[in-house]
């Protein structure tokens, strides 16, 4: 009887010990499968980040709503929306890069203040 009391609480600690090394296992591993998604978002981000700036163009210039992106040179155009596509990509794959994507927007909306969108306009756009 005393030998069972004595060892009952190594067996408690060795179980529990178990149990969660079990535990982050199964966390490390749903994270691993979470994360697999976000990476091909992020790498079909990447590859097709001209084809995104194209269409977007074409949408933008198209919309009645959005008469001053017609106005604009391509370059004021894309604006740092390249860099904001390479952050998102960057955040999904839980990379480091240069800027957050948060800090990239707000450049985006204070430049297209500065090239006479209206709010609306910007609403539109985004």
């Amino acid at each position: 009887m005393e030998i069972g009391k004595t060892y009952e609480p190594i067996f408690v600690q060795i179980y529990l010990i178990s149990i969660a090394k079990t535990t982050r296992l199964a966390i490390d591993m749903e994270m691993t499968l979470l994360q697999q998604p976000m990476v091909g978002l992020a790498d079909h981000l990447s590859a097709r980040t001209e084809a995104i700036l194209t269409t977007w163009r074409v949408v933008c210039e198209a919309d009645p709503l959005l008469p001053t992106a017609s106005n604009l040179t391509e370059e004021e155009f894309r604006d740092n929306v390249p860099n904001f596509l390479k952050a998102v990509a960057y955040r999904l794959r839980r990379e480091i890069w240069q800027a957050e994507p948060m800090m990239i927007a707000r450049e985006h909306g204070l430049q297209r203040w500065h090239q006479g969108y209206a709010l609306q306009e910007l609403l539109t756009e985004m």
